[in-house]
């Protein structure tokens, strides 16, 4: 009975550490052109062939993570007000070096917001 229990036990860790390493928690910070970190940036992570992917929000702080299956990922990074950003990443098992992503502020396409309210 014993013999039994630990076969059982066996079998349900090798059955986490095979899930474990079928993902992998891809971490970084997103910051403003100054190098702050820029709270409330969407990081959002979809496989190269699939049309729906993961999402988060950085916190406060710029940080963020997404928990990813193996395989290829782009990356769109977008905060209101910055330009979007787009990179590619390999979720591969080997640990990653934390992502920092800067984002360049948006260009104005209307210039009436750039001059004095009397000229409006």
């Amino acid at each position: 009975m014993k013999l039994f229990r630990w076969s059982v036990v066996g079998l349900a860790l090798s059955c986490v550490a095979q899930a474990l390493a079928e993902s992998q928690t891809i971490a970084g910070i997103v910051l403003d052109p100054m190098g702050n970190g820029l709270g409330g940036a969407a990081v959002a992570a979809t496989a190269q062939g699939r049309p729906a992917g993961v999402s988060v929000v950085s916190g406060v702080d710029g940080r963020f993570a997404l928990e990813l299956a193996l395989g290829e990922y782009e990356l769109r990074i977008s905060a209101r007000g910055f330009q979007s950003e787009l990179r590619k990443v390999s979720v591969d098992g080997v640990n990653l070096a934390p992502l920092e992503i800067q984002l360049q502020l948006e260009a104005h396409r209307d210039d009436r917001w750039n001059s004095p309210p009397s000229q409006r």
